[in-house]
Parts: structure tokens; sequence; C-alpha cells
């Protein structure tokens, strides 16, 4: 199986605590490192919202318009948050394009 972050081959692997990205070891280590870890567990396990999310910026990091809501992973363009629309048009295209690519 190949890592959803790193892309890395792995035998093993978790889901991310703050999306549905399948990780491998090294980046669920790197995961449990960041500084938002522990209200990430508590929003899963309390069944709470992202609300330590909203006090941050919410910029798209593709067209840098505000979005509402809790924005959308930009991974594979960048590791910030998008705004639906660019999520929809450029992101997933994106993400399309490229397990094309591995097909061919």
């Amino acid at each position: 199986m190949e890592c959803n972050r790193c892309k890395a081959e792995t035998n093993s692997y978790t889901v991310s605590w703050f999306n549905t990205e399948k990780i491998c070891d090294e980046c669920d280590e790197k995961e449990l490192a960041h500084p938002n870890i522990k209200e990430a567990k508590n929003m899963i396990n309390s069944g709470k919202e992202w609300d330590f999310m909203d006090d941050k910026e919410k910029k798209c990091s593709i067209c840098l318009s505000m979005y509402e809501g809790y924005g959308n992973n930009a991974e594979p363009l960048n590791k910030e948050r998008c705004c639906d629309e660019c999520n929809w048009k450029v992101v997933l295209a994106r993400i399309e394009l490229q397990n094309q690519n591995k097909d061919d």
C-alpha cells in the first residue's frame, strides 16, 4: 500500500487524526508531534466540532480567497487548506490526473 501523505510504500497504516488519509508509521509519528494533536484527539474522542480551527485565518492556499467552514486538504498541491471551489476544480482534478498517470 502507498501512504496517502508521503507516497512511500508501507505494509501497515493508520488513519490520520486530522483527516481521512491512510498514513504510514513515519507520517503518524510526525502527526503526533503536531501542535494541535491534543485538540484533534479530544475532538475525535468527544464528537465535538473542529472548534480549535475557528480562530485560524481561513484563506485558501490556492486562490487566496477567504472561505467559511473547515476548508479542505490541499494536498498534493500544498500542505495547507483550500476553499471548496479550489478543492473541486484544482485539487481533485490533480489527484485524478495523478491516478490516471499511475495507470498508464
